[in-house]
C-alpha cells in the first residue's frame, strides 16, 4: 500500500514542506514502514520510532485532543449501535454537539503544538545562529525578533536568547546536549538479536540487566526488530551424569519404601487418569 500507492501519489506534490503524522500502530511502527517515512519526509516524520516521537498512541497531536476525542467516541457507541447507519446517525448527532468555541481551541493547540515541534527540529540550527551572532558581537535583545520575524514566534525569544549568550560566555561553545547522568538508554539492535538468538527463553528484564538499560527500552527495540514474545523455558533433553544418579536414586529409595511398607499396592488404577504437571508461575516480561 505505502510502495506501490502512497508513495508514488506523494511524487505527485511538492513534499519538502510537509510533515507526516501517524498513530503507534503495529503495522504502522514496522521497522520498514518507519524507515520508509524517513526516507520520504527526513526530520519531519511525528511518529512512534520518527524523528518526533510523539505522540505514542494517539493520531492527535496534543494529550488534550486525545481525550476529548474519547470522550467523543464514548458518545457515540453509548448506546451499542448494531448497524452502520445507527451509527453514522451517532456520530452526526455527537459532531452537531461540538461547540465552535471547542473546536477552536483543538486547532489552536494543535498549531500551537506543530510550531514547537518544528522549532525543536530546527533547534541546533537556530543555535549555531545564535552562536555565530555572539561571536560577531551582536546583543541578545537585537537577535530574538529578526529570527521571530523570518520563521515564527514560537522559534525563539529574548530570554532564550539570553540564556544561550550566557552559556556561551561561560565558555560553553558546543551546541549539542551533554551526556547525563544516569542509566544509558542506547541500546545496539545487532547485540539484542544475537542474545535473544542465543537464548530466546531470556525475559525483558534479564536482557535489561545484561544490557543495562530498562526494560521498556529493550520491549521498544524488540518490537522495532519485529520480535513478538512467547512464554517459554528450556527443557533439559541431554540428561547429564548428576541427572542420572538423582533418578536411579529415586528409583532405589522407591523400592526400598516398597519392600517396607508396600507403597505400589496402595495405588489404585482406573480407565482414566489424572496427571498433575508441576507448572510453575513465571513472570512475562
Amino acid at each position: 500500500m505505502i510502495t506501490n500507492f502512497f508513495i508514488p501519489e506523494l511524487n505527485n506534490h511538492d513534499v519538502q514542506e510537509q510533515w507526516f503524522q501517524q498513530d503507534g500502530a503495529t503495522c504502522h511502527t514496522a521497522r520498514a514502514t518507519i524507515d520508509l517515512l524517513k526516507d520520504t519526509f527526513g526530520d519531519r516524520l511525528i511518529s512512534r520510532f520518527g524523528p518526533v516521537n510523539w505522540p505514542p498512541r494517539s493520531c492527535d497531536l496534543t494529550p488534550l485532543d486525545y481525550f476529548l476525542w474519547g470522550y467523543v467516541k464514548s458518545l457515540v457507541y453509548a448506546d451499542k449501535p448494531q448497524t452502520l447507519d445507527h451509527l453514522e446517525d451517532n456520530i452526526r448527532r455527537v459532531i452537531a454537539d461540538i461547540r465552535p468555541q471547542m473546536l477552536e481551541k483543538v486547532i489552536e493547540n494543535w498549531t500551537s503544538r506543530l510550531d514547537y515541534i518544528r522549532a525543536s527540529v530546527a533547534k541546533e540550527f537556530f543555535q549555531g545562529c545564535l552562536l555565530y551572532d555572539f561571536k560577531v558581537g551582536l546583543s541578545a535583545a537585537a537577535l530574538s525578533c529578526p529570527i521571530c520575524q523570518a520563521s515564527g514566534d514560537s522559534v525563539v525569544n529574548e530570554c532564550t536568547t539570553r540564556h544561550w549568550f550566557q552559556k556561551f560566555r561561560w565558555g560553553e561553545l558546543f551546541l549539542c546536549d551533554k551526556a547525563r547522568t544516569g542509566r544509558p538508554q542506547a541500546l545496539d539492535d545487532e547485540s539484542l538479536l544475537a542474545a535473544i538468538e542465543e537464548d530466546s527463553s531470556q525475559t525483558c528484564v534479564e536482557l535489561a540487566r545484561q544490557f543495562n538499560t530498562s526494560s521498556e527500552t529493550v520491549r521498544l527495540h524488540l518490537n522495532r526488530l519485529g520480535k513478538t514474545y512467547r512464554l517459554s523455558k528450556w527443557d533439559p533433553h541431554t540428561l547429564l551424569e548428576v541427572h542420572k544418579q538423582q533418578r536411579v536414586a529415586a528409583c532405589l529409595s522407591l523400592l526400598s519404601r516398597h519392600h517396607s511398607a508396600s507403597i505400589f499396592n496402595r495405588v489404585l488404577t482406573s480407565d482414566k487418569k489424572w496427571v498433575l504437571y508441576d507448572t510453575p508461575k513465571r513472570s512475562k516480561h
